[in-house]
């Protein structure tokens, strides 16, 4: 069974429509993260990687696939992880990079606990990047690494260096291979609404 980080956007829809492609026991999980609270009544000012339309459009997916389907909310844990530290460390001069630990901490970290306690085998996600085995003096097998992925223009690696050695077996990168105007290209072939969906860019806890 693989666990699918499904943020609503056509990256982890491919991966989720391709592994259930391949066979494997997909379920789709959406991960609820925190948001600016909203200064001006009624204006919209929402995370950008998990306000209701892209709740709205995962769920829209999952139906399509015909897959289980939650949605967690982790608001407080990238919060303290990720948002707090995002803000000390500008205080402090330096320049963080929330995204690197909101994997690390959040995407590879806590949800792949909350794969496990459901009994899942392996987490996915629609990342831009390969894993493979690793060989070292004729020996098969000493480990797994993270690699770039094929489109270069998107490889997402770099982002996921900070992810937990010990979990990196346990991941699968669907998209690794592929080229992100193929990936829409099998996202409208599968009839998945998202296929024409923009790619999510900048800090996304910062709406404007």
């Amino acid at each position: 069974m693989v666990v699918v980080g499904m943020s609503g956007g056509v990256g982890s829809s491919v991966a989720g429509y391709l592994l259930k492609k391949d066979g494997y026991d997909v379920i789709g999980m959406f991960l609820k993260f925190w948001q600016p609270p909203r200064e001006i009544p009624g204006e919209k000012k929402e995370n950008q990687c998990c306000d209701l339309d892209s709740l709205y459009r995962a769920r829209q997916v999952a139906n399509r696939l015909d897959i289980p389907f939650y949605a967690i909310d982790l608001s407080d844990q990238f919060k303290d992880k990720v948002v707090d530290c995002y803000i000390s460390e500008y205080e402090k001069g330096r320049t963080p990079n929330p995204c690197v630990r909101c994997n690390q901490f959040i995407k590879f970290g806590l949800l792949w606990e909350k794969a496990r306690e459901i009994g899942a085998d392996y987490l996915a996600s629609g990342h831009y990047v390969r894993k493979s085995d690793v060989q070292h003096r004729g020996i098969p097998y000493v480990g797994h690494r993270i690699f770039r992925a094929k489109d270069k223009k998107k490889d997402q690696a770099y982002f996921l260096w900070g992810v937990d050695k010990k979990t990196v077996p346990h991941l699968l990168f669907p998209l690794g291979d592929l080229i992100k105007n193929k990936v829409r290209e099998i996202a409208k072939e599968a009839g998945l609404v998202v296929y024409n969906k923009k790619d999510s860019q900048g800090t996304c806890f910062i709406p404007d």
